[in-house]
């Protein structure tokens, strides 16, 4: 039976290019390929067993949606603290690396930096999945898994790039070692998904680090300041967004390109306009997962004062499992970061239109009317439906609830579980069949929709159906 596979999420621009289908192919049938900017899976149908039932790609994928909320509540039920935004969390901190070199190389504060470099130095992780720029390629980002204070020094430093991890996640499990991963909120979706339904992935990963996201920018935006900066990029050796908080591109000779034109390499925020509203994928726009609520870390920067009077590097952190709080005190302790507590509000604040923009204008999908399918047989009805809008973020979930009297809460029908999941969506319209009614009773029937942010709406009710 032919299930639903990643061609879908491609098929309607929803995939994030993340590259986790790919390793989670249980016979290799997918590589990761640059299309338009983006990386996208491509499939060999030849090997692929989705014809046999399988769609193991589908059920990792982060780009056709999952529950975040619920999901970080069952990850982190004991931790303390809720924000509506944030989400579930034990602690919050502003902070820097102790160590001032990697302070200042750092494009923030280095935490994620040192945080790995304390972890691995104490045992605790035999190595961590991170990105650099691949080498001879230098506006190619690659992931690769760092087993060393300097191979993880490799990787600092802001991608504003696709960033794909295929290839690494499978070495992570053939390796049987402790690994911490470090991803945006949609590798570290794609990664939870794959482990949820794989114990070999769950044994192997120690903690999941994930960097606060806007989004992601296409290849293109990468393109595009080589040719506003008249930069050829054959000339480019080492390419850095944020060195030392400024756009830097290296030539082979090892100076700075546009220094030698006797140009001042602007500032990350000055430049940053050039592509900032621009090159953004169609899948990021719909995201809500701005702080990485799967995470057990999750870091970014906090622009806003008192913090921005700080001119050597600062970051904010958010601990959300509540047994990282030891590691973060011990790390504290052996001098390896210095931290502080943070308000919630305050971190809301410094994310300022990044975050609020999306989260602010989310609105619910919106559905039809039910109606039935065919007529009441028994004890059972048929019926259905239509999503009409989805209102930018996909549709996780629909069907139908159902009362046997004029005036209930719909709301109240979905908490006694007197609803029912649709059993076949097609090109946005649905069917869901309700059983075990009782002969000689009316009822009331609603459709639903739900998405990626557990926003709901419910249709007005049906007339009322006789069995």
């Amino acid at each position: 039976m032919r299930k639903r596979n990643v061609e879908y999420t491609v098929k309607h621009d929803l995939c994030l290019g993340c590259g986790v289908c790919s390793d989670a192919c249980p016979t290799h049938s997918i590589v990761m390929r640059v299309m338009r900017g983006e990386w996208r899976p491509q499939i060999n149908s030849s090997t692929c067993l989705n014809e046999k039932g399988c769609n193991k790609c589908y059920k990792v994928c982060s780009g056709v949606g999952l529950d975040i909320k619920k999901y970080a509540g069952e990850l982190y039920s004991d931790a303390a603290c809720y924000d509506k935004y944030i989400g579930k969390y034990e602690q919050l901190y502003t902070g820097w690396s102790r160590n001032l070199e990697i302070r200042r190389s750092a494009n923030s504060g280095g935490l994620v930096s040192s945080i790995l470099i304390y972890l691995l130095q104490n045992k605790y992780i035999d190595g961590a999945v991170v990105t650099h720029y691949a080498s001879g390629y230098p506006l190619r980002t690659e992931a690769f898994i760092a087993t060393t204070p300097e191979e993880i020094l490799n990787s600092k430093g802001s991608k504003y790039a696709p960033v794909q991890l295929s290839e690494t996640l499978n070495r992570v499990i053939l390796g049987g070692q402790k690994i911490a991963v470090v991803g945006l909120p949609c590798h570290i979706q794609s990664i939870r998904k794959w482990a949820k339904i794989d114990r070999r992935l769950e044994k192997v990963i120690f903690a999941y680090f994930s960097l606060y996201c806007s989004s992601e920018r296409t290849y293109y935006a990468q393109d595009y300041l080589c040719r506003y900066f008249n930069i050829n990029k054959n000339e480019i050796k080492n390419f850095s967004f944020r060195e030392r908080g400024k756009l830097k591109f290296i030539g082979h000779d090892g100076n700075d390109i546009l220094s030698s034109k006797g140009v001042e390499p602007p500032s990350y925020h000055k430049y940053y306009r050039l592509i900032g509203s621009h090159f953004k994928p169609n899948r990021c726009q719909m995201c809500v997962d701005h702080y990485g609520m799967l995470a057990d870390l999750s870091f970014g920067d906090i622009g806003i004062a008192p913090y921005t009077q700080d001119k050597i590097g600062i970051n904010s952190l958010i601990v959300r499992n509540p047994q990282f709080k030891e590691f973060i005190n011990e790390a504290i302790k052996k001098g390896f970061v210095e931290l502080a507590e943070l308000n919630p509000d305050l971190l809301n604040k410094s994310q300022g239109d990044m975050m609020f923009s999306r989260l602010q204008k989310a609105k619910a999908p919106e559905v039809s009317e039910t109606s039935m399918e065919g007529e009441a047989y028994a004890s059972s009805i048929t019926l259905k439906a239509q999503i009409m809008k989805e209102n930018g973020l996909p549709v996780k979930e629909c069907g139908v609830c159902w009362s046997t009297q004029t005036g209930t809460e719909p709301l109240e029908n979905m908490r006694n579980k007197r609803y029912t999941k649709a059993d076949k969506i097609e090109n946005h319209n649905f069917t869901a069949t309700i059983s075990n009614l009782e002969d000689s009773t009316k009822y009331y029937v609603y459709a639903y929709a739900i998405n990626d942010l557990s926003l709901i709406h419910i249709s007005e009710p049906t007339r009322p159906i006789s069995i």
